[in-house]
């Protein structure tokens, strides 16, 4: 039990604020099963996210004029700094996908909880 409320403690001391939506499209990412299409995208797209986030956070310390970027250039040539437009369609394209699962789910259970029976039940 001990144990439990260790991760609790330090999963709250980690929070930030949010709105629901934003945690049920979490909470549907953490229960994927990890060969899921979505979710391997998604982690794709986050592990992007992070390199081009700490490479602009890089040059904005160091004032770097260019940058290469794995995977979009031969060896010793140099890419264009990474542009917040760059990132921003990746967390369009992040938005979407977690939109799209929360959307899907949401209507799959929605017969259920419009269910005159089930509310009944659940009112009782």
């Amino acid at each position: 039990m001990s144990d439990i409320r260790g991760d609790l403690d330090a999963d709250l001391a980690n929070t930030q604020a949010c709105g629901l939506d934003s945690l049920i499209q979490h909470f549907i990412y953490l229960v994927l099963d990890p060969g899921f299409p979505e979710k391997i995208k998604l982690d794709e797209l986050q592990a992007e996210i992070e390199l081009l986030e700490e490479e602009l956070q890089s040059l904005e310390q160091d004032n770097t004029p260019e940058v290469s970027l794995p995977g979009d250039t031969t060896a010793g040539e140099q890419a264009s700094i990474p542009s917040q437009s760059r990132l921003d369609k990746l967390y369009k394209e992040r938005h979407e996908i977690q939109s799209g699962m929360y959307a899907n789910r949401l209507e799959a259970v929605l017969p259920i909880c419009n269910d005159p029976t089930v509310y009944k039940h659940l009112k009782n």
